[in-house]
């Protein structure tokens, strides 16, 4: 695109000596008049300037801002080169940026499990075939899963134990709610709780255990007591979890002070 150098109009240069008559001496004249025409040429070489960006987008040269950059010849004095390189320098970091992006999307969508379940209001039976286990403790089993999250991403029981959807980190928890309606004057019980952990192997491994001795009260219609405990534990499919407890008769299965869950961390 050729470059035309300023000119001024008729109606501009009267005013330029109008102006030059005002002005004090020929010297601000002078620095005035060149003033403004250096202003003007400035002008004049930014709409230059915009105007072929414009055309690198309108014109032929187009195609050419798309391609890559060492499938043309470099041309530093052609004013759309400029223009392609910004380009494609943003269209680069874009590009890398994506990936990124959808797989931080694609994790954020993955599904986690979870389960909560509380006691079901009936008496905990201290069965006589739980004499001959491999574990400490009465596996507790009168649960409600009333209260779990919906069933595509619930974490199943069967026989009183959480069945593991897939390998990860868990949270497990439990707490254990112990009445008892007779206590002995001068005696003290210990109460313990167990969450456990089956696998392939016959024994199950104990994840936590917590123990409370308690000393009952001469003037209590009966004694409350409860046990709580928690922690993240690496899993993997079909592993269960249950909870046991060392006197189990007296374990009372309201569903707000009784209760087992888990839930998945990653």
């Amino acid at each position: 695109m050729a470059t035309h150098r300023p000119t001024l109009s008729p109606g501009s240069l009267c005013g330029l000596l109008m102006l030059m008559l005002l002005l004090p001496s020929p010297h601000y004249a002078g620095f005035f008049v060149f003033t403004y025409v250096h202003f003007t040429n400035e002008i004049k070489q930014i709409h230059e300037s915009y105007i072929q960006n414009i055309a690198c987008f309108v014109g032929e040269d187009f195609e050419n801002v798309l391609q890559p950059m060492n499938s043309i010849d470099v041309n530093k004095n052609n004013p759309c080169w400029a223009v392609r390189t910004q380009l494609q320098v943003l269209m680069r970091k874009v590009s890398e940026m994506v990936p990124v992006v959808a797989a931080e999307k694609q994790t954020d969508s993955k599904q986690l499990f979870a389960a909560h379940l509380t006691g079901n209001g009936k008496p905990q039976i201290q069965q006589e075939s739980f004499h001959i286990k491999s574990y400490d403790g009465y596996k507790i089993t009168e649960w409600s899963e009333k209260k779990s999250p919906p069933s595509n991403n619930q974490i199943k029981m069967h026989n009183g134990e959480l069945v593991v959807p897939e390998n990860g980190y868990y949270y497990i928890y439990a707490q254990t709610y112990f009445r008892y309606k007779d206590p002995e004057e001068g005696k003290s019980k210990q109460l313990v709780q167990y969450i456990y952990k089956r696998t392939n192997y016959p024994t199950p491994i104990t994840l936590m255990k917590n123990v409370k001795t308690t000393c009952w009260s001469k003037e209590a219609q009966h004694e409350l007591h409860s046990i709580y405990q928690g922690g993240v534990f690496k899993l993997n499919r079909n592993d269960r979890l249950f909870v046991s407890a060392s006197n189990v008769s007296m374990v009372d299965t309201d569903e707000a002070g009784t209760f087992f869950g888990a839930f998945q961390v990653f």
